[in-house]
């Protein structure tokens, strides 16, 4: 089990999420595109990929390319289709092209609650490049949301490589800014915001590259009044236990140590304050956490315990879930993180070397 001194109060979220529009999804789609063909460095596979998928789902995203693309692209598939011919006419129609998706996109306002939400955690955590680390978050976000968006992203990582590439693009960012701001020991993943799966060559959505977890997911679509509703909603309810100081008499020597450990954290305001509670299965260990905190006047919030499960991958959310958790709530007086089932992720972390 692991203790923090942090602090949180109680939420004032609205429950009502915010429902998409076409509109939304159409801008959104445009705004990705103009990004896509405003970049230099797009190879002449990825552009013509990019175009035909525009052309192909013109229906869908309201996004209508110029009249003689359009009329080309009506014998794409035919064997004696001129690729040569297709590049040079999408670079001399490059401009009205840039021009028609910037006016759709500027048609409807960004996703709300989602955008406001995604900047305002960008913001609390105090992660650095915070609007090219809002925009990756809220691209992650619109892929696990808007089908366009996801399947423009999977056209586009599938012609470009490598992913870093493909995601600088969409967010209109240098490529060594997008490697600093995903690689494994960057403040964005060690704040739990966004995780890292292994072994996929998609950005997002199912088995993606890039994930938020479930409970930030969550909250993003809701509307709140403030970021203090926000971090309460993420944090969940504090723990009470079913039993009294009294029920641990027979450990009280262990159980006044612990308080007193937590209470004089919290009131220096010191950082990295843990505890382990050890013993076998049943033993009392989660209550008695419960009870110390009490003892100390903290608040205790559990953390990784709505994702965990025995696999693999639940052990890493876990983790995740943790090490937001202890962000969110870092200059947070007045609370403790509960970590339970240590052990399961301790042989995690021993297996992969940590």
């Amino acid at each position: 089990m692991k203790f923090l001194s942090k602090t949180s109060s109680k939420p004032t979220a609205a429950a009502d999420a915010y429902m998409s529009s076409p509109d939304v999804e159409r801008a959104l789609t445009a705004r990705y595109l103009a990004r896509i063909f405003q970049r230099r460095d797009l190879t002449a596979r990825s552009l013509r990929s990019v175009t035909v998928w525009a052309y192909e789902y013109a229906s869908n995203t309201g996004v209508n390319l110029p009249d003689r693309l359009n009329t080309l692209l009506e014998d794409y598939y035919s064997s004696s289709f001129d690729h040569r011919a297709l590049e040079l006419l999408i670079n001399k129609e490059r401009p009205n092209i840039l021009e028609m998706l910037n006016k759709a996109a500027a048609e409807a306002e960004p996703p709300e609650p989602l955008a406001g939400n995604t900047r305002t955690l960008v913001e609390a955590l105090k992660l650095p490049h915070a609007d090219a680390t809002w925009k990756l978050v809220g691209l992650v976000a619109c892929c696990t949301r808007y089908d366009q968006v996801n399947q423009l992203t999977h056209n586009l990582t599938e012609t470009t490589k490598p992913l870093t590439r493909a995601i600088a693009m969409l967010i209109d960012e240098p490529v060594r800014l997008v490697e600093d701001l995903i690689q494994p020991t960057s403040e964005l993943i060690a704040s739990g915001l966004i995780q890292l799966q292994e072994d996929s060559e998609y950005l997002a959505h199912y088995n993606g590259r890039l994930k938020i977890p479930n409970r930030v997911d969550d909250a993003l679509d809701r509307k709140f009044d403030d970021f203090n509703a926000m971090r309460n909603m993420l944090l969940g309810n504090a723990l009470q236990s079913v039993n009294t100081a009294d029920d641990f008499e027979h450990v009280a020597i262990d159980r006044d140590i612990l308080a007193q450990v937590l209470k004089g954290a919290s009131r220096e305001g010191a950082r990295g304050i843990n505890v382990l509670i050890y013993g076998p299965p049943g033993s009392g260990k989660t209550e008695m956490a419960k009870i110390a905190a009490n003892l100390a006047g903290l608040s205790l919030y559990a953390a990784g315990e709505d994702v965990a499960n025995a696999s693999e991958s639940g052990r890493a959310d876990r983790l995740g879930d943790l090490v937001f958790a202890q962000r969110l709530s870092r200059d947070q007086p007045g609370a403790a993180l509960m970590f339970d089932e240590m052990e399961d992720v301790a042989v995690h972390l021993i297996k992969r070397g940590g």
